[in-house]
């Protein structure tokens, strides 16, 4: 537990670092932007530096209000992602009031607007690196891990449930399977991608799904259902003869923690 709290700070002061390090990048190369390379002619130092802890003021605001450094990135969905973009952008708001009447200190709005806007970029594009470099190294120990190939997975249910299993699945390299794809009865999801995973079929589908797709793993992910739709759906799994298991509800989960499908 200590190692793995050690190993989230230490991610947190890179991502401090990295977002110190792009707002000066970003306010010195808008300052590119709108000087060129003639040093000469660039705003006071007193002004560069005004920018840039502002800026860093402001992110540091909006990104402790909306919970960014809280973020488990190399498990971040497209939400959390927006929620970055968005709390960068708002710095905006602050900022370029904050140039306008400013006494001391003039920043013309487009600098301002540049400086904000590249700091997003670097804000987001560390993010994004480490995001990628988590799910690269993942699929590397899957594809050279021991079991992969012969733990050919179907989930059943493509809703909130099987969509967390899934997106487990494929960022944590502890649960070595193959997720092949859902079995679904909601016709606007059938013959689609769910986050990259396509729903192969219907529930009634399973048997002919498994025997297509040589699956030799069923993980029933529909926690929701009444016990006798869950009899009848795991009737058709057991029909198969793959390996059936079952994604606990709620109440499973309090009074059994440590239960788990892998």
């Amino acid at each position: 537990m200590k190692k793995i709290y050690f190993s989230q700070v230490l991610i947190i002061a890179f991502f401090a670092i990295a977002d110190i390090l792009g707002t000066i990048l970003s306010v010195l190369f808008s300052e590119v932007l709108r000087f060129g390379l003639d040093f000469t002619s660039w705003f006071p130092t007193s002004v560069t530096v005004f920018t840039v802890l502002s800026i860093l003021f402001f992110q540091l605001c909006f990104f402790l209000l909306a919970g960014v450094y809280k973020i488990y990135w190399q498990n971040a969905g497209f939400s959390d992602f927006a929620k970055l973009f968005f709390s960068s952008v708002f710095i905006l708001f602050p900022m370029i009031p904050l140039s306008l009447i400013s006494d001391n200190v003039f920043l013309p709005t487009d600098f301002v607007l540049f400086s904000v806007m590249l700091s997003t970029f670097c804000a987001c594009f560390t993010r994004v690196l480490l995001h990628m470099y988590h799910r690269m190294a993942v699929r590397i120990l899957k594809k050279h891990g021991t079991g992969k190939s012969n733990k050919r997975l179907l989930i059943v249910g493509a809703g909130e449930a099987g969509q967390i299993v899934a997106k487990d699945i494929s960022v944590n390299a502890n649960l070595n399977y193959n997720l092949i794809g859902f079995a679904d009865d909601d016709p606007q999801k059938t013959g689609h991608n769910i986050n990259g995973v396509p729903v192969l079929g219907r529930i009634d589908d399973i048997i002919s799904i498994c025997e297509e797709k040589n699956i030799t793993h069923i993980l029933y992910a529909i926690p929701s259902a009444d016990e006798e739709t869950q009899k009848g759906i795991l009737n058709i799994c057991n029909k198969t003869e793959c390996k059936v298991k079952i994604v606990p509800s709620l109440d499973q989960m309090i009074s059994s923690p440590n239960k788990s499908f892998a």
